[in-house]
């Protein structure tokens, strides 16, 4: 239970979409948000239902964040930002970490990757973690700061595809 005014960021899905116009006659809308601890109910003013309005009927995972207000009948969240869990962290992530299993990765693997990050370039910092076992300390060895990385879904595709499952985050 946060206090009220503060900012909250969540992911999760739209459980109800209750759509109204307001005095002015925008639209506007009160969302049941659900996540894995439950649900809340949020509030989305006009200017962003305007721009987000196409995602709240969507099927796709959100991430909302918004300001936490108490009242008579509950928590509330008033929305500020909604956008796609996907698409979320492009926006925040200014590092890309890769994890790469030496005992695995052969030389010419080494190469392939290379070649991956020089076709996925952005503006992200970019951070090789070597290790041979899960459970030790890798050596962490930061790209030259002319090959920066973006932060996409294919960046993580090709990297999966080639170094296996859970090996890209980004912070």
């Amino acid at each position: 239970q946060k206090p009220s005014k503060s900012e909250v960021v969540l992911g999760g899905m739209v459980n109800r979409l209750k759509e109204t116009l307001t005095r002015k006659g925008d639209r506007m809308a009160f969302v049941t948000f659900e996540d894995l601890k439950g649900t809340v109910e949020v509030i989305v003013f006009s200017d962003l239902f305007l721009k987000a309005g196409p995602l709240l009927v969507g099927q796709e995972p959100l991430v909302l964040k918004g300001m936490v207000e108490h009242g008579d009948e509950g928590s509330k969240i008033i929305a500020s930002d909604i956008q796609l869990l996907s698409e979320a962290h492009k926006r925040e992530a200014s590092k890309v970490h890769i994890n790469i299993n030496r005992r695995i990765v052969s030389q010419d693997d080494l190469m392939k990757v290379k070649h991956i990050l020089n076709r996925h370039r952005g503006t992200c910092r970019g951070f090789l973690h070597f290790y041979d076992q899960p459970s030790e300390k890798p050596s962490v060895m930061e790209l030259d700061d002319s090959l920066r990385l973006a932060p996409t879904d294919e960046l993580v595709k090709e990297l999966e595809g080639l170094l296996g499952p859970k090996v890209v985050r980004f912070t």
